[in-house]
């Protein structure tokens, strides 16, 4: 009797530690679509009842019928909201933000209206307006398919960056940017004061030497319809790469208009 008692003792913790774990699991589930709903939500917002399926409009225009409007009302929503991006490839389309110098990583696992996230939200460096972070998710949301961009074939098919961001006055600008270059480093020397200095680019030399290092080490060649790879502007977005330890992959494109 001892035996069978002690038996179904086990049994019976074994049967809880089990639900614990299908409820955490399914808890994690929900949460994940619930993060996914919500980007949905986000972007069916700025499309509107009368977006179509056909593709976006030129950097000169809005990108969807009404979308300079509806962005404004998202920007009252959260003030932290910078602008949003498109990118034609993936067709990466999301809210950029930017939280201040005390926490400047907010939004890393945050959504947009603040609450915690495990996929977070694309950001702005704090410091530079030019460098936008991002998850690698495996589920290829967020910057989870910009290694895409590792591939010179795809970089030529699918170069295009629409970038509108939201000014001090409230004004909406676009931005149009191509594709031109990748890198891969670890993420010991993303934090080195001497890289930091040279992806901002705030000086000359330090645009001179991010030329340099991007002719030096990038596995997909520098445009060759950059005249001088040191009097462009650049834009860089910046996410985890999982092939080497504490990896950071940098696409970078420039502005053309």
């Amino acid at each position: 009797m001892k035996n069978i008692h002690i038996r179904n003792h086990i049994l019976n913790i074994a049967i809880a530690i089990g639900s614990a774990l299908l409820l955490i699991c399914a808890a994690k589930i929900f949460a994940e679509s619930y993060d996914i709903r919500r980007q949905e939500a986000l972007e069916e917002r700025l499309k509107g009842s009368d977006a179509t399926e056909s593709e976006p409009c030129s950097p000169s225009e809005e990108l969807y019928p009404g979308f300079y409007e509806r962005l404004s009302e998202l920007k009252a929503d959260n003030d932290d909201l910078k602008g949003w991006i498109y990118i034609e490839g993936p067709e990466i389309s999301l809210p950029v933000m930017q939280s201040g110098e005390e926490d400047r990583d907010f939004y890393l696992k945050r959504d947009f209206y603040g609450n915690e996230s495990k996929r977070g939200t694309l950001y702005m460096d704090s410091a530079c307006d030019r460098i936008i972070y991002g998850h690698n998710m495996k589920d290829g949301s967020m910057f989870g398919e910009l290694d895409k961009y590792t591939d010179r074939e795809y970089m030529r098919r699918f170069p295009q960056i629409l970038l509108y961001l939201i000014r001090d006055d409230g004004k909406i600008i676009s931005e149009k940017y191509e594709m031109v270059s990748s890198f891969t480093i670890s993420e010991k020397k993303f934090k080195t004061e001497g890289f930091l200095r040279m992806i901002k680019g705030e000086t000359a030399k330090d645009r001179y030497d991010l030329g340099e290092y991007l002719e030096g080490v990038n596995p997909v060649p520098v445009s060759e319809k950059i005249n001088d790879i040191r009097e462009i502007e650049f834009l860089l977005l910046v996410t985890c790469e999982y092939s080497t330890e504490n990896g950071r992959l940098f696409v970078v494109a420039k502005k053309i208009s």
